[in-house]
């Protein structure tokens, strides 16, 4: 290999050199610190507190993950609002997913609490329920109320 050939190769591996450097620079610039963003989060987040049976419950002031995942899978369904147009209703569900939704809305004390009460799903979807949804950004009202095994349990979701 001559002098050019030579100096073209040391050339060639000095710049795969510096690229490899710079794309590390890159990478490690392009990490987002989640941890570091959650805890700035937590020292701002202001909780939102009820009551209930003498008991105080908190659920964050931003919808968790996992509540809007269990949201978005068993609580929305597609039907008309009060004018006959189609919309997506909001539906807490039946069954042990009713439950569910409870303890991922406000806990599993909570879930236990109200599920040993006589209080109407009606009373606790507008004094703790609704109010909590939409401070999430979920715009749920009772208009359109759908019957569900003899209980309104179904709201318009308006969002």
């Amino acid at each position: 290999m001559d002098t050019r050939e030579q100096q073209s190769v040391d050339n060639l591996e000095r710049l795969n050199a510096a690229a490899r450097k710079l794309s590390e620079i890159q990478k490690s610039q392009l990490v987002v610190d989640l941890d570091a963003a959650w805890a700035e989060h937590e020292k701002v987040d202001r909780p939102i507190v009820f009551r209930f049976q003498g008991a105080e419950y908190q659920v964050p002031s931003s919808m968790p993950a996992d509540f809007g995942r269990f949201y978005r899978r068993h609580c929305l369904r597609p039907g008309k609002d009060a004018n006959g147009d189609a919309t997506t209703l909001f539906v807490i569900p039946d069954g042990d997913l009713m439950w569910e939704f409870f303890e991922t809305l406000a806990g599993a004390d909570f879930s236990e609490a109200f599920s040993k009460t006589r209080i109407p799903l009606k009373v606790l979807m507008e004094s703790v329920i609704g109010p909590i949804m939409r401070e999430w950004g979920l715009f749920v009202t009772d208009e359109a109320a759908a019957e569900s095994e003899g209980e309104k349990k179904s709201l318009t979701n308006a969002s």
